[in-house]
């Protein structure tokens, strides 16, 4: 019996959403590609006509990436490969050849996960092994738990998973042996440019719907007033992974000999702190509304000291912590505008 497990890291720099920690968990196996990350993951936007309305602006797509050797597979309702028995063997077969296997599966049949055996969701999962004893993948993705991890998808069920969601795709991919993963000092400065003057990046359009650089987290705070619909942990999640990345780059600029000293780094850590003590009070803040609304028909719910609270009252207690929120927010974007400034006339 055979095994074959790929590199992959499971706690890359971004996991808010999934689909950045696939493709960053891969290439932070390889060291080289340092480099090329620094000069990308800038700029944000906050685009109110999607789904997920904060993210970061990227020059590439996922799955047409230059980094990436790729090898796509998809289907209509016409073609039965994914209900064949040859399919397990293909997936191992591209495996051993190095490719990591991403595809939109059933989460019905899929173990940990919110809809396993009760409802049928598409998500995508990450394969990148299998183990021929276990007779099942190995996979990573966000759990019934709201935790980024890896796991296992049975042999048997990764026909259903991926057959009863349609029309359907596999994407084989991995990195370019020879790619060169380059470190570009003036994309890294029009970048921060673009996010401190709020200005798309990569020839994106801007649009009425749409806010970038720094007005994508003080257009997302300041709508939050009027509209707690907008109130998403991942958000928070974001806006803090996006601190995390930039004094990463700040350190490699540093190393880089691009800035003469730490300082910058020592001030921005504290913007690094502020967003994740933003991030710790939306966790409170959550935690507490979503109590109210479970309770919202008996109109009232039991605290941790055995009082009882109108579900009312929680909703109050969160707009006085969302004004204080709001406030760190805004001193910390401040702060953040005033030592970016001098990164950029650094470089």
């Amino acid at each position: 019996m055979k095994s074959n497990t790929l590199p992959l890291i499971e706690s890359p720099p971004i996991v808010t959403y999934q689909h950045h920690a696939f493709y960053l968990g891969i290439l932070f196996t390889d060291k080289k590609s340092l480099p090329w990350f620094v000069s990308n993951y800038i700029n944000l936007i906050y685009d109110r006509r999607e789904k997920l309305k904060i993210n970061f602006v990227l020059g590439e797509e996922y799955f047409d990436m230059d980094c990436f050797t790729y090898n796509k597979i998809g289907y209509d309702l016409s073609l039965d490969i994914f209900n064949s028995n040859e399919l397990t063997e293909i997936i191992k077969r591209m495996i051993d050849g190095g490719y990591y296997v991403l595809g939109a599966f059933d989460e019905f049949f899929v173990p940990n996960r919110f809809a396993s055996g009760k409802y049928h969701h598409a998500h995508d999962f990450l394969l990148y092994g299998y183990d021929d004893d276990d007779m099942s993948f190995q996979i990573i993705g966000y759990t019934d738990k709201n935790t980024y991890k890896k796991g296992q998808l049975p042999f048997n069920e990764l026909k259903s998973a991926l057959y009863s969601v349609r029309p359907n795709w596999v994407n084989f991919f991995k990195i370019k042996e020879d790619y060169d993963f380059i470190f570009d000092s003036h994309q890294v400065k029009k970048l921060l440019f673009d996010y401190l003057h709020s200005k798309a990046s990569y020839g994106h359009d801007p649009c009425d719907a749409c806010s970038f650089g720094i007005n994508a987290t003080l257009d997302f705070v300041n709508e939050l007033d009027d509209n707690l619909n907008l109130f998403d942990l991942r958000y928070f999640r974001l806006f803090w992974e996006h601190k995390k990345c930039m004094i990463s780059r700040l350190e490699y600029l540093h190393e880089n000999r691009y800035l003469p000293d730490n300082s910058v780094i020592n001030d921005y850590l504290e913007v690094v702190n502020n967003f994740e003590l933003v991030l710790r009070m939306a966790i409170k803040v959550s935690i507490k509304f979503s109590m109210a609304k479970r309770n919202k028909s008996k109109g009232k719910m039991q605290s941790s000291q055995g009082k009882l609270f109108k579900a009312k009252d929680a909703v109050a207690l969160e707009s006085g912590t969302l004004s204080e929120l709001k406030s760190i927010i805004l001193d910390a974007v401040y702060k953040e505008k005033n030592i970016l400034e001098k990164v950029i006339e650094y470089l």
